[in-house]
């Protein structure tokens, strides 16, 4: 299977960049072909309060990361769009965590749509602690270019719009975890699924990851 992950990694540091980094090792050692594609500018540094965007370690070794996506420049959005989808994955991992965001990264999945490429988010964090401003419209246009998601905990799933552009989230069938736990489904009246952190088991200082 052919995988592209879309987000923050190296030379970007931070947690959203070792765990897409360490979810593409997890697809490589199951035999899927992967490539992150990554940031060529993530955040303006007026926006970026840290001492830096940037890692000090080298690059890891035998991934493959392609610098592409500028975060606030919409001409290249469509770039990496059509780049994602020439190159037809059979599934489009894009990692969510701010509204932000979800304007460029919302773009690239709804030009790689396809009837192959199945999209699905990792949703880190839906709606900010502090909201602000257009959060909630940023990320109702990111729900909606994205076929499927995974929550990472049930709080992050109660942050879905209950109104919102895919209508209530709702219980669905269980399902298993890789833990052997039982996680649960969610489905929405219309528009895509949410499986809230079923198909993985990235709780805190886990180093287990398994793809769905």
């Amino acid at each position: 299977m052919k995988v592209i992950i879309l987000g923050t990694s190296w030379p970007y540091r931070g947690g959203i960049a070792a765990f897409n980094e360490r979810l593409a090792r997890q697809y490589q050692s199951e035999g899927h072909d992967v490539e992150i594609v990554t940031f060529t500018l993530q955040y303006p540094k007026i926006f970026f309060p840290g001492k830096t965007q940037y890692s000090d370690e080298p690059a890891p070794s035998g991934l493959k990361i392609s610098r592409k996506l500028n975060s606030i420049n919409p001409f290249n959005w469509l770039r990496t769009g059509f780049y994602v989808k020439k190159r037809q994955p059979d599934l489009l991992v894009t990692p969510f965590w701010l509204p932000f965001m979800a304007p460029a990264l919302g773009t690239v999945c709804r030009i790689a749509k396809s009837k192959r490429t199945r999209r699905i988010s990792v949703v880190h964090n839906l709606i900010p602690h502090e909201h602000r401003f257009g959060d909630k419209l940023f990320s109702g246009f990111f729900v909606k270019s994205n076929d499927g998601f995974v929550t990472l905990s049930r709080s992050v799933l109660e942050e879905y719009p209950g109104s919102g552009p895919a209508g209530p989230a709702r219980p669905g069938r269980p399902c298993r975890s890789d833990s052997g736990g039982r996680g649960r489904t969610a489905r929405c009246s219309a528009g895509p699924r949410i499986w809230p952190g079923g198909p993985s088991d990235q709780s805190a200082g886990s180093d287990r990851c398994r793809p769905w």
